[in-house]
C-alpha cells in the first residue's frame, strides 16, 4: 500500500522524497542444535512461575517456557507436564536438570528443565544477572559468552524438629 507522501509525489503534487519505510521485524530462523549436555540433575526446587509464559511442544513433549534475565540475554526455563499451562502464576516444586545447548553456528546457552513433582524442595536455584565465582557449598554454572550470568544451586539446610 502506498503512503500518502508517495501518492502525492506520483501525482506530481509534492517534490518531497518518500519517508523511509518502517523497519521490518526480523525473526531469527531456528539454528540446528549441535549438542545438548546435561550439566546437573538431582535436586527438587520451589519456583514461582510467571503469569506470562510461552506454550510449546517438541516431539509430543508439552511445555511452557519463561526466561530469567542475565546481562546480555536470558536463561530459559521449561516446565514439562501434560498440562503445563496450569502452572502459570503458581509456585511449584519440581525436579531440576540444567543443560548446555550448543548450536551449529557456535552459540551456546544454558537452560533449565523443570518437571513438577509433589515432594519437598531439597535445593534452591537462583539465576544471578552477573557472573558469580565463589559460593561455598554451591554448584555454579556461568552462562557462555557473550552472556554474563550465573546459575547457582545450593542444597537446603536440613532443619531438625
Amino acid at each position: 500500500m502506498a503512503t500518502m507522501q508517495s501518492a502525492l509525489r506520483s501525482a506530481g503534487l509534492s517534490s518531497a522524497p518518500d519517508l523511509p519505510e518502517q523497519p521490518k521485524i526480523q525473526v531469527r530462523q531456528p539454528v540446528a542444535v549441535f549438542k545438548r549436555e546435561l550439566l546437573w540433575k538431582g535436586g527438587i526446587i520451589e519456583k514461582k512461575i510467571p503469569a506470562v509464559c510461552r506454550e510449546g511442544a517438541f516431539e509430543n513433549i508439552k511445555f511452557i517456557q519463561f526466561a530469567w534475565f542475565v546481562k546480555g540475554g536470558v536463561v530459559n526455563f521449561f516446565v514439562h507436564d501434560d498440562d503445563p499451562t496450569r502452572h502459570c502464576r503458581k509456585t511449584i516444586t519440581a525436579s531440576v536438570e540444567v543443560f548446555r545447548k550448543e548450536h551449529a553456528d557456535g552459540r551456546s546457552f544454558l537452560y533449565v528443565d523443570l518437571r513438577p513433582i509433589i515432594k519437598p524442595a531439597t535445593h534452591r536455584l537462583v539465576v544471578e544477572p552477573r557472573h558469580v565465582f565463589d559460593i561455598r557449598d554451591a554448584v555454579v554454572f556461568q552462562t557462555p559468552t557473550p552472556l554474563q550470568g550465573t546459575i547457582v544451586i545450593k542444597e537446603l539446610e536440613q532443619t531438625s524438629v
